[in-house]
């Protein structure tokens, strides 16, 4: 009995050099293998096919070929953390592209409706893209004193907007937005959409930027 404990414990070490040889074999054959592998340019973007969004009869060119819809919430962080890229790929491409943000306002966020009914009466006067600037820039104070504030900053006429944010027209197109992207199966915020391929959250510039230069690309050929 002795004698098989003895063999038992001598053959111990033979066993761990064995299992920890062929972990390094597996290691190394895993690394070639990833090697020889091509991984899709955008394999961190959880991509979902939406054809519906594909196109929109909305925002600043609707007979553009490439549209780019934005799901944001005034009061959402990561809608501005996004915001400055949004913006940045507004400018960019200008009239290449078909650049809308749809207002989807979470129930979460005490104000974030009366921001995206401000940001419509914005819109109104042709000051929307500027208007949201200041929303963002003040998110944490979006009560509706501080809406008029901002309004009056950018040179509104603060009658007109102070009656539309009272308006049954702001109500409902703030509504129907909402109900719009609930009936598109938007979850939250920021989603994007790039004909027709969606985007949820926080996202990287560069990866955007390459995904609607490629479909201009592909619109062109």
């Amino acid at each position: 009995m002795k004698l098989h404990l003895k063999s038992i414990r001598d053959s111990i070490p033979i066993f761990v050099w064995l299992v920890t040889g062929i972990i390094a074999l597996l290691a190394v054959a895993a690394v070639f293998i990833d090697s020889l592998v091509k991984v899709p340019a955008f394999a961190n973007a959880a991509a979902i096919l939406d054809p519906s969004l594909a196109r929109v009869n909305k925002g600043n060119n609707p007979d553009a070929l490439v549209h780019v819809v934005v799901f944001g919430d005034y009061e959402c962080p990561n809608t501005k953390t996004d915001w400055p890229m949004i913006q940045s790929i507004r400018r960019s491409y200008g009239d290449q592209i078909n650049l809308v943000y749809w207002q989807f306002p979470s129930n979460r966020h005490l104000n974030a409706r009366a921001a995206a009914l401000a940001a419509y009466c914005a819109d109104i006067q042709n000051q929307f893209w500027e208007y949201s600037d200041l929303l963002f820039e003040h998110q944490n104070r979006l009560q509706q004193p501080d809406l008029v504030t901002y309004a009056k900053q950018l040179g509104l006429d603060t009658h007109e907007f102070s009656v539309c944010l009272g308006s049954d027209a702001a109500a409902q197109n703030v509504e129907d937005a909402v109900i719009g992207a609930l009936g598109h199966g938007i979850k939250g915020t920021p989603t994007y959409i790039i004909n027709g391929r969606r985007f949820e959250g926080v996202q990287e510039e560069v990866m955007l930027r390459n995904i609607i230069d490629a479909a201009l690309k592909a619109v062109e050929e």
